[in-house]
């Protein structure tokens, strides 16, 4: 467990990160969406500057009155909690091992990707190839460190996230099939790159927190939005995904611990 410290660092490091993701500008100073003025330093700090637009600006931007979007605070906020919850997930600390080490910094960088991919999923409910085959190179790699690059692989963690997260392929290459979509086309990419970089007991977990916060907020969403009941309404499965990995990442709470069930020994289903 991290000093209160540290965890803040972390947050604002994945919050910054995700505004630079969100903003989209590799040089130059960044601009205000609406009238592209040219933004001071106290309006670029992550989450904090959101903040004190909404409380004394009324949730507009100062410069040209535009009304401020939320994705920004959620994409921050995020983001700064998946850095905190690898942190507390892997237990930083000086003497990790070279492998623990780069597993753990790795952690970061698949959170930044797959944040990328959420942000995408928000925006046009489709996520760039590109993007996706990073993450699913991120998660193999993950695997290999975690197998400390030996097989075979039922001694490890590889092929338990692959026959958990199965029935999304089914029902993918179905859909593919009889040309009608029947899941989110990303969704069995990031199911299996997650499974793969945190291993069988994670990917259990996973399942389980994705269907029951989609259900969730699936629900009160017709509760309170779609009260018509309208059909052929969409909604992004990629940032329920992130939010369960982020409940998984924090509190490392497994609902079903599968090696108690099973007797199998616990090395299968390592973290």
């Amino acid at each position: 467990m991290g000093s209160i410290l540290e965890l803040i660092l972390l947050f604002f490091l994945g919050a910054s990160i995700a505004s630079f993701f969100m903003c989209g500008r590799v040089g130059g100073r960044s601009k205000c969406d609406g009238c592209d003025k040219g933004l001071n330093w106290y309006e670029l700090i992550p989450v904090v500057s959101w903040l004190g637009n909404y409380i004394f600006n009324k949730g507009k931007v100062k410069c040209c009155g535009q009304v401020l979007s939320w994705k920004y605070i959620f994409g921050e906020v995020i983001l700064g909690l998946w850095f905190v919850g690898c942190y507390l997930y892997f237990d930083f600390n000086l003497h990790l091992n070279l492998f623990d080490f780069f597993y753990s910094i790795l952690s970061l960088i698949l959170g930044s990707v797959f944040f990328v991919l959420v942000m995408q999923d928000l925006d046009e409910m489709q996520v760039e190839s590109q993007w996706l085959w990073v993450l699913m190179c991120l998660g193999i790699l993950g695997c290999l460190i975690n197998l400390e690059l030996l097989p075979p692989y039922w001694e490890g963690q590889g092929w338990g996230p692959v026959l958990i997260f199965l029935p999304f392929w089914i029902i993918y290459f179905l859909g593919k099939y009889f040309d009608k979509q029947m899941i989110g086309e990303a969704d069995p990419y990031v199911f299996t790159a997650l499974g793969l970089f945190f291993g069988t007991q994670f990917s259990i977990s996973l399942f389980l927190y994705s269907v029951w916060l989609g259900a969730s907020l699936g629900i009160g969403y017709l509760i309170l939005i779609n009260k018509k009941l309208e059909r052929n309404i969409r909604i992004p499965f990629l940032p329920i995904i992130f939010l369960a990995c982020i409940i998984i990442l924090v509190f490392n709470y497994h609902v079903i611990k599968i090696q108690d069930i099973l007797l199998i020994d616990e090395i299968l289903f390592q973290n």
